[in-house]
């Protein structure tokens, strides 16, 4: 028997790999471990979203007996947005696994079973999910700045452009920047009156989904913008407060975060090694809200496999494909069909150091 045999056990196949990673410890990185998105499981490959607006208004006195005012209808348009794959594989020759040869069936099972589980990741070397899990990580990244990118920077979804009430209701179809003065000589509270005044502006283009006493800012912070931040006095103590306290302390001090005031998390965001792959710029901040009403999506598209038509979406796929004519590799693939979506751009803002 060939010890590529050994894959035709249902245990190697499309739907029991599947099935394996979804019960897998999902391994998060950064945005992916705050829990911002809403994931969703859809069974067809294309999303339908509503844009639209509804407005306050002031209703004009009428005496009793006449005809009310008419509320007029909402102003509403229905988008199709499809999701899109992102997916990698890995082949393993026969000649890496001749150290299988003389072992039994259930030995060979065991070790290719091992073999597998080293080339997929998230275990002691880097593999398919982990690469995964990074560009994931990167267009979340993005979808929190309003705009998601391909590996080669292509936009993906731009929703500052594609939502219409991001232009039409005063908005420029882009993200708004904002300049802070992070000068530690600064007067007492003046630090704080910018924030508050940035909270503001981002709660009244809302569009409804912020929750009273609920929703918070979070504020992903490059390495110079965070050390500046640092060293205004009202900042630091309250970071030494906190720390003392062991609250907010996230990870290595070098990379921490602070509550400051009440509502607005600052943190300084590590990314990749390279500090460009996976990145906030070194003298950037990128705000946006969370625990909102649907603010940010993640929606998750079923495989491509007849056995997944019909069927909701998961978030991982995994299959191996022998060569059956010349029994010499067997390729291993993972994949996961995404759509990230960021339903309020208004809200989303950059900050610079003024």
């Amino acid at each position: 028997m060939s010890i590529f045999d050994v894959f035709e056990n249902d245990a190697f196949g499309l739907v029991e790999m599947s099935d394996a990673l979804d019960r897998r410890e999902y391994v998060p990185t950064g945005l992916a471990d705050m829990g911002i998105f809403v994931d969703e499981f859809i069974r067809t490959e294309d999303v339908a979203i509503e844009m639209g607006s509804s407005k306050l208004n002031i209703i004009q006195t009428t005496s009793r007996g006449e005809p009310l005012a008419q509320l007029k209808k909402r102003s509403r348009s229905i988008r199709k947005f499809s999701t899109t794959r992102i997916g990698q594989g890995t082949t393993i020759e026969a000649g890496e696994l001749d150290f299988l040869r003389q072992m039994g069936t259930e030995d060979q099972f065991a070790s290719l079973a091992q073999e597998l589980a080293d080339r997929l990741g998230h275990g002691n070397s880097l593999g398919l999910l982990d690469n995964l899990d990074v560009t994931m990580e990167r267009m979340m990244l993005g979808c929190v700045q309003g705009k998601v990118l391909d590996a080669d920077d292509t936009i993906l979804w731009d929703w500052a452009q594609e939502f219409d009430n991001a232009v039409a209701e005063g908005g420029t179809g882009t993200i708004k920047t904002v300049e802070f003065d992070l000068s530690p000589t600064q007067a007492q509270g003046n630090f704080q009156k910018q924030v508050n005044e940035l909270v503001r502006d981002m709660a009244t283009n809302s569009g409804g989904t912020f929750i009273p006493n609920k929703t918070k800012m979070v504020a992903l912070v490059g390495n110079e913008f965070f050390d500046k931040l640092s060293l205004i006095p009202e900042v630091r103590q309250a970071q030494a407060n906190q720390m003392k306290n062991a609250y907010m302390v996230d990870g290595n001090d070098a990379f921490g975060k602070v509550e400051f005031p009440l509502g607005m998390v600052w943190k300084n965001y590590r990314g990749t090694d390279d500090g460009s792959t996976v990145a906030i710029k070194p003298d950037e901040c990128h705000v946006f809200p969370t625990n909102t009403r649907g603010a940010f999506k993640r929606v998750f598209a079923h495989g491509e496999s007849f056995d997944d038509l019909g069927q909701k979406g998961k978030r991982y796929y995994a299959n191996t494909i022998r060569d059956v004519k010349r029994d010499q590799f067997v390729e291993l693939e993972a994949m996961t069909y995404p759509l990230l979506v960021c339903t309020v751009p208004k809200t989303l803002r950059k900050l610079t150091i003024k």
